[in-house]
């Protein structure tokens, strides 16, 4: 039975439980905190559950005194993984952030699972080994949780940043030559280039979108082409490979 069938409105506010939740209890997880505003209050009929209930509170007191700071420690760091595990339930698109959190909160339950075994008091926990759940997670055995990209993989993304730097430079080295065959500019090549400040070019150039100011002196106006359409659509696939690289 929960409290909230159990107690009248009246009863509840004498006892101000909200109170007792909040100021006096120092949960450690969500899942903690979802027990305790749903917990069930022991009637007649509930003696077995309830002696069943006090044993362990009463195990967990004797074993656990010692090393109540390394066991907080340790729920601690149990985040909620319950959206991650929704996309998995309902086909959706499940992203390496999500396998990362299912993965961190294995690794952390199986420490605290073993922490708890340790005294012999895994059945009166009622936590449930997450091992095999582990080994797809970590199929190289690495006890870590944290994920690193395989070296064939990585291979395979540096290659790919590669052939789109090749095709960037490509389309670039094209755009360089047709402008500097329309203005008739010393690029040779590259990029930049500078015009003397008297230079009738400059009016064309300086509000032509193909080319952007980086640098004016007194004497001389330094230019820089633009990429276009194609050479930022590339930048923008090469940036996505960075990042993907990265994690």
């Amino acid at each position: 039975m929960k409290l909230n069938e159990y107690l009248d409105e009246s009863a509840a506010f004498f006892l101000d439980m909200n109170y007792l939740i909040t100021e006096k209890i120092d949960l450690k997880t969500s899942y903690g905190r979802r027990h305790l505003e749903n917990r069930d209050v022991f009637v007649s009929g509930c003696e077995k559950e309830f002696e069943l209930h006090f044993r362990r509170l009463e195990k967990y007191d004797a074993d656990f005194s010692d090393s109540l700071e390394e066991l907080r420690s340790m729920l601690s760091k149990i985040r909620n993984i319950d959206e991650s595990i929704s996309k998995i339930e309902n086909s959706h698109n499940v992203t390496i952030v999500d396998l990362f959190e299912i993965k961190r909160f294995v690794y952390f339950h199986e420490k605290l699972l073993k922490k708890i075994c340790v005294y012999g008091s895994f059945e009166l926990s009622g936590m449930e080994s997450l091992e095999v759940i582990w080994n797809i997670l970590d199929p190289k055995n690495t006890g870590r949780y944290f994920f690193s990209i395989d070296s064939e993989y990585a291979d395979h993304l540096r290659e790919e940043y590669s052939k789109i730097v090749k095709k960037q430079n490509k389309d670039m080295e094209a755009l360089c030559e047709r402008l500097s065959s329309i203005y008739e500019l010393p690029l040779d090549g590259r990029r930049e280039f500078i015009l003397k400040r008297g230079d009738l070019r400059n009016g064309v150039l300086s509000s032509s979108n193909s080319f952007m100011i980086i640098k004016e002196s007194a004497f001389s106006i330094q230019y820089r082409v633009k990429g276009n359409e194609i050479y930022y659509a590339l930048e923008k696939e090469k940036q996505d490979l960075g990042n993907r690289d990265k994690k």
